[in-house]
């Protein structure tokens, strides 16, 4: 068995596992970087010098798409560890060599520090933003802590005025995968962590003059 071949089943079975449609996109895109370079070599054969060439190769001209370039870092970690480590599982292989190899370090792909606006920043978004179609939507996602995919997945039986109440009770994802069946806005029931299905409590209008 080739690596596409049994990346390719990997990916298939994937969301019967229970996987965000979002998640499972990031798995599939990431497969588009490393196909075309060990797609066509046997599975059993897969050495850690062959992930570390890869590795080295992805940060130089990884990326596929315009603007060419390398790949983040980010990108770059562990391609094909979780496939692999699959195939030990059900006794494909007999270990797994990304274990082995030497991608980027875990600390250097840690995402730059997360920068927020000032409360007077906020406030003066808000206001320049209220009577615009999404306003609503900014108002929602800054006062009540709401990821965006919830925000954007809400419907009307969700959200309770009198009550001053919403139900977060599914996201909307954006799946990105080119010619996948699922490519596109898809509404997903699972939410991004084991507690996300919560009700919150709105704040009461308040006067506009």
């Amino acid at each position: 068995m080739t690596v596409a071949e049994y990346v390719g089943q990997w990916l298939e079975g994937l969301p019967a596992t229970g996987l965000r449609p979002s998640t499972v996109d990031g798995y599939r895109r990431n497969m588009d970087y490393l196909l075309p370079v060990l797609g066509g070599r046997r599975l059993n054969a897969i050495t850690a010098l062959d992930l570390d060439a890869l590795y080295a190769q992805l940060l130089v001209s990884g990326r596929r798409r315009k603007p060419f370039g390398p790949l983040s870092k980010r990108s770059v970690f562990y391609p094909l560890r979780d496939p692999l480590s699959d195939a030990v599982k059900k006794g494909i292989i007999a270990r797994n060599v990304a274990g082995a190899a030497s991608p980027p370090s875990a600390r250097s792909t840690k995402p730059s520090e997360a920068q927020w606006w000032t409360p007077e920043e906020l406030r003066q978004f808000l206001t320049l933003t209220r009577d615009e179609p999404y306003g609503p939507l900014f108002r929602l996602a800054a006062m009540t802590g709401m990821r965006r995919g919830e925000v954007c997945g809400l419907r009307w039986p969700d959200v309770d005025l009198d009550a001053a109440r919403v139900e977060v009770r599914q996201q909307l994802n954006v799946v990105r995968s080119p010619g996948a069946a699922d490519s596109g806005l898809v509404f997903s029931e699972r939410t991004k962590t084991d507690h996300g299905r919560r009700n919150i409590d709105l704040d009461p209008p308040r006067s506009q003059s």
